[in-house]
């Protein structure tokens, strides 16, 4: 019996013993959570990049979609659809308006920029007005995503696919010739008009480019909503306008100069740069401050039209018959 109880006695010893709870090495603990908490970071830090990728181009272009109808009184025109999809819907929607001489053999593609639509814009509509004047047919859309063309958003790449389905439609469906198409481009549709020469193995009769932006990536990357991520890495939309040494077409390249000489912008310096770098031939203008920017753009586009565009250019009225 005393055997018995002394047996009894050591078992209960060893399971008390084997009863003791383990403590956790707290830190093991702070470097579990220390770990969870960077892994977080990192995956939060690669989402925002994710959505900066996505969504950098809401930076550079600004788009309106509206039903708004161009306005240009006393100059006729014609509201065109083209470039359908696999369903027969257009994408995009524009206008053709026809030189006031009819016999007039050159057209222009109008490239516009990045902000607002065609027929919500002042400038455009100037533009349009000033190239009408000159002779010129004028084939001006929007690009997807502005006015009435279709959706998606636009990108740079978007645009330019919209800048090619036009040039097909103006010398597919319109009968011109390359060489008789001159490319328009204003602001970052400068960059798609210099692409849009630079891809097509074919001789345009003119490239104007007009207050080009040439530096959106460094535009970008100053936005304090870019500045904790890599944005040169992962912009798509750069709309550079680097081609120019390399395009032989004759060019009008113009640019306003800053009010303050001193005060010149990185973009001026930048758009300088790349104007003279540009082949020839080329015929480069800045206006000065205060100038009648109106007249002298119009002046400086008919003296590069009777350089290197001269059947461009509209036929001097016949003088009256003398009595």
């Amino acid at each position: 019996m005393a055997k018995q109880k002394h047996t009894t006695e050591r078992a209960k010893v060893q399971d008390g013993g084997s009863s003791t709870p383990q403590l956790i090495d707290p830190m093991w603990i702070l470097r579990t959570v220390g770990g969870l908490v960077g892994l977080a970071l990192v995956c939060g830090y690669l989402t925002l990049c994710l959505l900066f990728w996505q969504g950098a181009w809401q930076l550079m272009l600004h788009p309106a979609k509206n039903s708004a109808i161009l306005q240009m009184p006393g100059v006729p025109m014609e509201q065109i659809s083209f470039a359908v999809d696999e369903t027969g819907t257009p994408r995009l929607r524009g206008y053709w308006i026809p030189a006031a001489n009819v016999d007039a053999k050159y057209a222009v593609l109008y490239l516009r920029g990045g902000d607002a639509s065609l027929a919500s814009d002042a400038g455009d509509a100037g533009n349009l007005r000033m190239l009408h004047d000159a002779g010129l047919h004028i084939l001006a859309f929007d690009y997807r995503g502005y006015g009435q063309s279709a959706l998606p958003h636009p990108s740079e790449k978007n645009m330019l696919q919209d800048a090619g389905w036009a040039y097909d439609f103006l010398t597919q469906q319109r009968g011109y010739a390359p060489d008789h198409v001159l490319l328009w481009g204003e602001g970052l549709g400068a960059s798609i008009a210099t692409q849009l020469t630079a891809n097509r193995s074919t001789s345009f009769a003119a490239l104007i480019l007009d207050q080009p932006n040439a530096t959106v990536v460094a535009s970008v990357k100053a936005d304090p909503r870019a500045r904790i991520l890599p944005a040169g890495l992962l912009l798509r939309d750069r709309f550079e306008i680097s081609a120019l040494p390399n395009i032989n077409t004759p060019k009008l390249l113009m640019q306003t100069e800053p009010v303050d000489p001193s005060s010149q912008s990185r973009n001026d310096k930048a758009v300088a740069e790349l104007y003279r770098n540009a082949a020839s031939p080329k015929m480069t203008v800045s206006f000065a401050p205060g100038e009648n920017l109106d007249a002298v753009r119009r002046e400086q586009l008919r003296r590069f039209l009777d350089a290197w565009v001269p059947a461009a250019r509209p036929m001097p009225p016949l003088p009256l018959p003398v009595r």
